[in-house]
């Protein structure tokens, strides 16, 4: 589905993470609490998080050429799993 879109705006969840993997413009919505996995993306760069709907200029719509996974941090699945495993109590 993704193969076929220049931008995602949702409502957060597995398909705005999917869209920045593959490098397409990903922006959320949502408006309960954000995930920590959401926030790093946008720490990284391919998600933008939209607070309210003032918000919704910040949108930019453009045609995207052929997709482009988020090769630009090879680093970037060791850095999620870190990030979730820091946040993880382990039993002891």
């Amino acid at each position: 589905m993704l193969k076929g879109v220049d931008l995602v705006v949702c409502s957060g969840g597995t398909i705005l993470r999917e869209a920045a993997y593959l490098g397409i413009p990903a922006y959320s919505i949502l408006q309960s609490r954000i995930g920590g996995a959401d926030r790093h993306l946008e720490r990284i760069g391919p998600v933008k998080l939209l607070a309210d709907a003032s918000q919704l200029g910040r949108i930019r719509l453009r045609k995207r050429g052929p997709l482009v996974r988020l090769d630009s941090n090879p680093a970037l699945l060791d850095e999620i799993v870190e990030f979730v495993e820091s946040r993880v109590a382990v039993p002891a």
